[in-house]
Order: C-alpha cells, then sequence, then structure tokens
C-alpha cells in the first residue's frame, strides 16, 4: 500500500463526520401562506424618545454675566474627559466687582462627575471653594454660589472635571454683582 493512498484513506474518513449531517436532510413540502388578515400589535400613543441635544445655557439673572473661557471666549465650554483635560478656566473681567459666581455643570452622560472649583488670584494664589462628586442623569444641570473666600476679586475661576474616560460635559460660570 502506498503513502498517498494511506493519507487518502485518512482524509477521506477524517472528512465523513462533517459530511454525514447533510445526508440526513430531508426535502419538506413548502407551507401555504396564511391569507387570514392579522391584527396589527397596538402602539403606544405617544413614544418615549431620549432628547439627544442638551438644553440650552439659561439666560443670565439681571445682575449677572457669563465669564468667558480664557482660550476660546466662549460663554459655555463643552468637554470629553481625556487624560491631562480637566481644567477649564474663566476670566474675570477687571474693573468689575463680583459678589458671589455661579459655576454651573451639565452632564452629558449617565455619570458621576467630580468637581472642583479654585479661584485663582493675580498674586499667584489659589482657593480651593468646592469639591464634590455628583452623581448625574444624561443632560442634568447643577450649580453652586460661592463668594470669594479671601474677600478679594479673583482673576480666573478654574473649573476641573474628572469622570470615566470619554464622558462629555459643559461648563460655564455666571458672576455676579
Amino acid at each position: 500500500m502506498s503513502k498517498f493512498y494511506l493519507v487518502l484513506c485518512v482524509s477521506a474518513i477524517a472528512s465523513l463526520p462533517i459530511l454525514m449531517p447533510f445526508n440526513n436532510l430531508q426535502a419538506q413540502a413548502p407551507s401555504q401562506p396564511s391569507i387570514e388578515p392579522t391584527e396589527a400589535p397596538e402602539l403606544p400613543s405617544q413614544p418615549s424618545i431620549e432628547s439627544t441635544e442638551a438644553p440650552e445655557l439659561p439666560s443670565a439673572p439681571d445682575n449677572c454675566v457669563y465669564l468667558k473661557e480664557i482660550s476660546t471666549g466662549e460663554i459655555e465650554i463643552r468637554k470629553q474627559v481625556k487624560f491631562g483635560n480637566q481644567n477649564t478656566d474663566f476670566a474675570v473681567p477687571a474693573g468689575k466687582n463680583f459678589t458671589y459666581y455661579i459655576p454651573q455643570l451639565l452632564g452629558e452622560n449617565n455619570a458621576k462627575y467630580d468637581v472642583k472649583v479654585y479661584f485663582k488670584y493675580s498674586d499667584g494664589s489659589d482657593a480651593s471653594v468646592f469639591e464634590k462628586a455628583f452623581p448625574l442623569k444624561r443632560f442634568e444641570r447643577v450649580s453652586d454660589q460661592f463668594e470669594s473666600p479671601s474677600e478679594r476679586q479673583p482673576y480666573q475661576i478654574n473649573f476641573n472635571v474628572n469622570s470615566a474616560r470619554n464622558n462629555a460635559y459643559r461648563v460655564s460660570v455666571l458672576g455676579c454683582q
């Protein structure tokens, strides 16, 4: 018996289990289509659709103005959490005497957001005014009111936000008299 014949026989036997299920197939008669009408399923009267766009930034109260982010000049900044991307600075305009500030955070994901707010002063010092973790729902906005702990006017308000990577959020700050 040649090696070629032996290899061919072993190959044929090894392939049999693969072919066996196909040998058991039987033809079936096609089923007759149903002619009777069926009742359509009842649809809900008002489908629940989650909003895909963030709500507009609320108007500033009469005694407040939105501060501008230092690099873009925008009053609301949208960010995604990434390494090294957790700080946003808002400029406090010179010549204004604000008595309190209202930082606002809008989460774009159902997630926990760790928030820190710092006041930066022109002498290089800073003051931590807030630190808290917020479990937010999608498009939920939170805010709080802070006075300068040193009674000095800051030149910048720093927002530091951390969350799970790629979670998005929006921040803004109001200066009020």
